[in-house]
């Protein structure tokens, strides 16, 4: 049995499991050491919660839960940094161009770099170029950058690994992903709609 994740334990926690499930997780508990650390966790959170108003749990207690699910963070000094360069899979530009005059003003790629892929929109407005999109599969963290040598915008991604980068002149420009210890990099990207 893979880990317990955390609406498993709190249903078995509350009792909520059917009693073939609720056996599982009990004998998965006794077997799994980190399961068994994170249940024992969770109980004393929710033995806090039962005991008086929640304002009342320790903060270092309370911290401590809401950190149990979140992936373990990488040593630098165990696992080097790990780079890619992407490479385009899809470029809506490349389908007939009469589809095409459907959003002339837009532009839809999909690149891939090792495990993750990276779904780009470049929106033309006049003489520059937004460009947002998303990260697959989700992140926790990170950070996405165009840059030219004399132009440089960095933003954190939003919720779901999205991003929104500033509007760019039109031109050709470098774009830097960092998520989760990985860096990606797509290499001249021409931003015209022309």
């Amino acid at each position: 049995m893979k880990h317990a994740d955390f609406e498993t334990l709190l249903d078995y926690l509350d009792g909520k499991l059917p009693d073939l499930a609720g056996r599982e997780i009990a004998d998965h508990l006794r077997i799994c050491e980190t399961c068994g650390i994170e249940a024992g966790k969770l109980r004393k959170f929710m033995e806090f919660a039962e005991t008086g108003p929640l304002e009342e749990v320790p903060q270092a207690d309370t911290a401590r839960l809401l950190n149990i699910y979140r992936p373990e963070k990488r040593d630098e000094k165990k696992e080097p940094a790990r780079r890619f360069l992407a490479s385009l899979i899809f470029d809506d530009w490349q389908t007939a161009l009469n589809e095409r005059f459907l959003m002339p003003d837009s532009r839809q790629m999909l690149y891939r770099a090792g495990d993750f892929e990276i779904d780009l929109r470049l929106n033309f407005l006049s003489e520059k170029c937004r460009v947002e999109g998303q990260v697959f599969p989700d992140c926790l963290a990170g950070f996405a950058e165009i840059y030219t040598d004399a132009v440089r915008h960095r933003v954190a991604f939003g919720a779901d690994c999205e991003f929104a980068l500033p509007p760019v002149d039109c031109g050709v420009y470098g774009l830097r992903f960092e998520i989760d210890g990985v860096t990606i990099e797509i290499q001249s990207m021409t931003l015209s709609n022309t």
